[in-house]
C-alpha cells in the first residue's frame, strides 16, 4: 500500500447503505404521450403485442399450463409454476431454432442464450438455461396479458382467490389438448414432457421440431383453425376487443389484396395507411368494409406523428442544455427560446423564409390549410404538398440544427389536417375518444388543436407558438412525467433558481417511435395461413381462408 493509498486515521466513518434509495432509471418515453398510443394499438389489436411473433405460443402456453395442472404438482404458486414452465419453453424454442425449414426465424424467446448453446454441438439441450430474469419466462414477460385478453388464460393476479394461472374453461383446455394431439407422436410427448431437470438429447428435440416448430401450424388443421376462431373472437363471449381485433385482421386482409405484388415492411405500411400511396408506386384505398376500423387505424398513425415532432422538439433542447454546460450550472429558458426564435424555415416549405419572430401563425396556417384542403380526404395520392412525415425526417429525431422549425411545421400540417378529417364525415364515438384521449396530462390531439386555435385568435407569431409550446408541452410535460415517476430518476432536466439543470440519460441520438404493431399482425396472417406468403414478400394476397374471413 502507498502513502496515498493509506487511510486517513482522522477522517469520520461515512455512512453506508446495503440498497440504494434513489436509482437512475432513465425512462425510455420522457414525456409520456407514447401511452395513448399504446393504449389506442392494444385497442385495435389486442392479444397481438409489439413482441408477439408467433401466434402458435398461445397453444404451447396454453399447453404448459394445462400440463402443470393436469399434473396435480404443488405448492400451486406462481413460483412452483415458473419452475414448470421455463424448461419446457427451453424445449420449444431449441425445437423451432433447430427446425430444418428454415433459417433462424425471428422472435423467438430466450433466442440469444438459447441459439448459441444449439451452435456448441452439444448433444444434449441443458433445461436450467439462464436466459430471461422473469420467472414467468417470456411467457410471463411477452405473452401472458395477451393470451387473457384472447381469453386463453386465467390470469391469478387478476382473479381473487386464484392462486395460479390456469387454462380458461373449455377454450383453454381446446387449445391445449389440440397442441398436445399435434405432438403426442414425439418421442419427447412420450417421453420428457414433464421433465424440468437435467438434459435432453437434442436428437429428441430435432424431431420434436417436426411437429412442434411456428412453421408447422398449418399441418395441424384443427389447432390452426382454432386459433384463426380464437383471433376472430368466435369463440370468446361477445366482447368489443374481439371486434376491434377481427376487424383489424381484415383491414390487414384488405391490405393484403390490394399489395399483392409489393413487398411491405413497417414504414411502408405507415405510408400506405395515412396516404394512401408511397413514392415507389404503391396503393392503397381500403374497402368500404373495412374503413372504419381504417379510420382507427389512420388516427393511431395521426398521433404518431403528433407524438415525433413533440419528441424531436424535446431532444433537441435537452442537447442545446447540455451542450451550454447545462449538466454543471442551470440554463435560462429565455436563451434557448431566444435562439429558436431566430430560426428561419426552409424556403421549400411554402411558408415563407423570415425569422419565426417575423412570421404571423395564421399566415402560415393559412397557407398550410390550402395545402391541406387540396390533399382532400381521403388523401389524394401523389400531391406536392408539404408532408408531415417527410418533414419530420429532416428533423432526424431533434439532431438537425433547425429541428425545432420542421417539428413544429409538421405539427401544425397534422393539427390541420384533423379538421379535414372531421368535416369530411363526423367522427363516430370510437374516434372521437381517440381524438380526445391523453386529455391534458398525456396531450390529447384535441388539446392540441385547441391550442392552435387559442394562438391564432391571440394572433401570435410563429416565434410565440414554438415558445410556448416548448414550454407547455415539453418541459412542463416532461417534469409532470419524470416527478410522477418517483423514486426512479427519469428527470433529464429539472428546475433549479429559475433555471434548469440538465442531466444526461442518453438521448443523443433522439427517440425511437414505438411499433405500429404491424409486424405483429402480419406475422399472425402469415403463420395462420390467411395470406399466401409474409406481407415483407410479394405474392402476400389472401388465401382462400383469408378471402372467406374478408368476405370477398
Amino acid at each position: 500500500m502507498t502513502a496515498t493509498d493509506a487511510p486517513v486515521a482522522a477522517a469520520p466513518p461515512q455512512p453506508r447503505w446495503t440498497v440504494p434509495s434513489f436509482r437512475r432509471t432513465p425512462g425510455r418515453y420522457p414525456l409520456g404521450v407514447e401511452a395513448v398510443n399504446f393504449n389506442q394499438l392494444a385497442d385495435l389489436a389486442s392479444g397481438l403485442p409489439v413482441l408477439s411473433q408467433h401466434p402458435r405460443y398461445w397453444s404451447i402456453y396454453t399447453y404448459i399450463v394445462k400440463s402443470f395442472w393436469d399434473r396435480g404438482l404443488t405448492p400451486q404458486t406462481t413460483v412452483r409454476l415458473g419452475r414448470f414452465l421455463k424448461p419446457h419453453e427451453v424445449v420449444f424454442a431449441s425445437a423451432a431454432l433447430l427446425c430444418d425449414r428454415h433459417p433462424e426465424l425471428p422472435g423467438i424467446i430466450g433466442r440469444d442464450t438459447i441459439a448459441p448453446h444449439l451452435r456448441e454441438a452439444r448433444d444434449d439441450l441443458r433445461l436450467d438455461l439462464d436466459y430471461l430474469g422473469q420467472n414467468l419466462g417470456g411467457y410471463g414477460q411477452v405473452y401472458r396479458g395477451a393470451m387473457a385478453d384472447l381469453g386463453l388464460i386465467l390470469r391469478a393476479d387478476l382473479t381473487p382467490g386464484a392462486r395460479v394461472d390456469a387454462p380458461m374453461g373449455d377454450l383453454g383446455a381446446s387449445i391445449a389438448n389440440a397442441f398436445g394431439r399435434a405432438i403426442a407422436g414425439t418421442t419427447y410427448a412420450r417421453q420428457h414432457a414433464g421433465q424440468t431437470e437435467g438434459t435432453i438429447p437434442l436428437g429428441v428435440v430435432r424431431e420434436l421440431a417436426q411437429a412442434s416448430c411456428f412453421c408447422r401450424l398449418g399441418e395441424v388443421g384443427t389447432e390452426r383453425d382454432l386459433l384463426v376462431d380464437l383471433l376472430l373472437g368466435r369463440l370468446q363471449p361477445p366482447h368489443e376487443a374481439h371486434r376491434n381485433r377481427a376487424a383489424t385482421v381484415r383491414l390487414f386482409l384488405d391490405l393484403a389484396q390490394a399489395t399483392d405484388g409489393l413487398a411491405i415492411d413497417e414504414e411502408r405500411f405507415r405510408r400506405l395507411l395515412y396516404w394512401g400511396a408511397d413514392e415507389e408506386g404503391g396503393t392503397w384505398r381500403p374497402s368500404s368494409s373495412v374503413e372504419p376500423a381504417w379510420r382507427r387505424w389512420w388516427l393511431a398513425r395521426h398521433r404518431e406523428l403528433m407524438v415525433g415532432a413533440l419528441n424531436a422538439l424535446f431532444v433537441h433542447f435537452v442537447r442545446w442544455g447540455l451542450d451550454s454546460g447545462g449538466a454543471l450550472r442551470p440554463q435560462p429558458i429565455a436563451e434557448y427560446a431566444a435562439a429558436i426564435s431566430a430560426l428561419r424555415p426552409s424556403v421549400d416549405l411554402g411558408i415563407g423564409s423570415a425569422t419565426l419572430v417575423e412570421t404571423t401563425l395564421s399566415a402560415v396556417v393559412a397557407t398550410l390549410d390550402s395545402f391541406v384542403r387540396a390533399d382532400g380526404w381521403p388523401m389524394k395520392a401523389g400531391t406536392d404538398s408539404p408532408r408531415e412525415d417527410r418533414i419530420l425526417d429532416r428533423a432526424r429525431r431533434g439532431i438537425a440544427a433547425d429541428a425545432p422549425v420542421y417539428a413544429l411545421v409538421a405539427l401544425l400540417i397534422a393539427l390541420r389536417r384533423v379538421n379535414v378529417f372531421l368535416e369530411a364525415t363526423a367522427a363516430s364515438p370510437a374516434e372521437k375518444a381517440m381524438l380526445d384521449d391523453g386529455g391534458i396530462d398525456r396531450i390529447g390531439t384535441s388539446v392540441l388543436v385547441e391550442w392552435v386555435d387559442r394562438h391564432l385568435a391571440a394572433a401570435d407569431s410563429l416565434a410565440d407558438v414554438l415558445v410556448d409550446l416548448l414550454r407547455t408541452f415539453v418541459v412542463r410535460q416532461h417534469l409532470r412525467i419524470a416527478r410522477g415517476k418517483l423514486p426512479e430518476d427519469t428527470f433529464r432536466f429539472h428546475e433549479d433558481g429559475g433555471a434548469l439543470r440538465f442531466v444526461d440519460q442518453g438521448d443523443h441520438q433522439g427517440i425511437n417511435p414505438i411499433s405500429i404493431r404491424f409486424n405483429a399482425v402480419a406475422s399472425a396472417l402469415s403463420e395462420l395461413q390467411m395470406v399466401a406468403a409474409p406481407f415483407g414478400q410479394p405474392g402476400h394476397r389472401p388465401t382462400p381462408l383469408g378471402a372467406e374471413v374478408l368476405g370477398v
